[in-house]
């Protein structure tokens, strides 16, 4: 599997030349920006798609409560490997987005934080992360917000850094082609926020809570 190749080489640090982004390194003030926002959404059952070494998903919860069962899904190897020796309370998973394991209707809450712009089959991630939803459980992203003054700016003064060939970045979303694609795949748009700022003119990212529409019988 290419990606999930390519994935590994991400986590071991192992790619050349000018690629900009590397494995999160989350701060304690940054896991608490998002739990603030993201804590009324939590349910019992979490699935945290993309969860990297489990970073986040442990911070989760160990911080809140109502969580049973929390689940992270990973195609790297070596992420995995990372996040079983750190954590040990989390349930980690090899899992391909495009073809989850998990039955339907398994989980209140599903994460993909900083996951959606690496998608390379969009449509069939969201389509699997909808089936394995419960009836009005949650979805909830981040990524980045290509805003028109953003594209602005990475047009004129830093266009290779940000699409340098072998960046692991693919999808460049909007706030509305964000909210769009997820209303395709039946999401309804619950709250948004801007995750953080460029000295209040513009996101440096989205953060965004769908929830899953029942269809019409």
């Amino acid at each position: 599997m290419k990606d999930k190749n390519y994935y590994d080489k991400y986590w071991n640090k192992n790619i050349n030349g000018g690629m900009l982004y590397l494995p999160p390194q989350w701060t304690e003030e940054n896991l608490l920006w998002h739990l603030e926002f993201f804590k009324n959404y939590i349910g019992k059952t979490v699935l945290d798609v993309g969860a990297g070494d489990g970073t986040f998903l442990n911070f989760l919860n160990s911080k809140t409560t109502i969580i049973k069962k929390a689940v992270a899904s990973e195609l790297s190897k070596k992420a995995l490997e990372i996040g079983k020796n750190k954590y040990k309370n989390l349930i980690f998973k090899q899992e391909d987005l495009e073809s989850l394991s998990f039955q339907d209707n398994s989980f209140d809450t599903v994460f993909a934080v900083e996951v959606i712009e690496h998608l390379l089959d969009i449509d069939r991630c969201l389509s699997e992360i909808n089936r394995v939803l419960k009836k009005n459980g949650f979805f909830c992203i981040t990524t980045t917000d290509f805003n028109l003054l953003k594209k602005i700016i990475i047009a004129t003064f830093f266009w290779d850094k940000f699409f340098y060939p072998n960046n692991p970045h693919i999808r460049f979303l909007t706030k509305k082609t964000l909210i769009n694609i997820c209303k395709k795949h039946n999401f309804e748009l619950v709250n948004y926020k801007w995750n953080k700022g460029y000295f209040g003119i513009m996101p440096k990212g989205q953060m965004i809570v769908f929830r899953k529409k029942m269809l019409l019988s």
